[in-house]
């Protein structure tokens, strides 16, 4: 859910940048989808480079400092 909410953040970002830029003029449609497809190509990398460094990283050669991470919680 929270997916959908910064999606649609993202794209009322976008075109309120464009529409504001344009002061009343129309709005450039292939440049604002060229933005907004950046933007998402922008999240869609940075996940790839969490998901690779939690693994290459943390579970290598920083795994005395990530291990607690995975320890099971007590219960108090």
């Amino acid at each position: 859910m929270s997916s959908l909410g910064v999606m649609s953040m993202a794209v009322a970002a976008v075109y309120y940048r464009f529409s504001w830029q344009m002061e009343g003029g129309t709005v450039p449609v292939s440049e604002m989808f060229g933005t907004f497809a950046l933007s998402v190509g922008a999240a869609v990398g940075m996940e790839f480079w969490a998901r690779w460094a939690h693994r290459a990283l943390w579970h290598a050669s920083l795994w005395h400092m990530h291990e607690s991470h995975h320890r099971p919680r007590e219960v108090y």
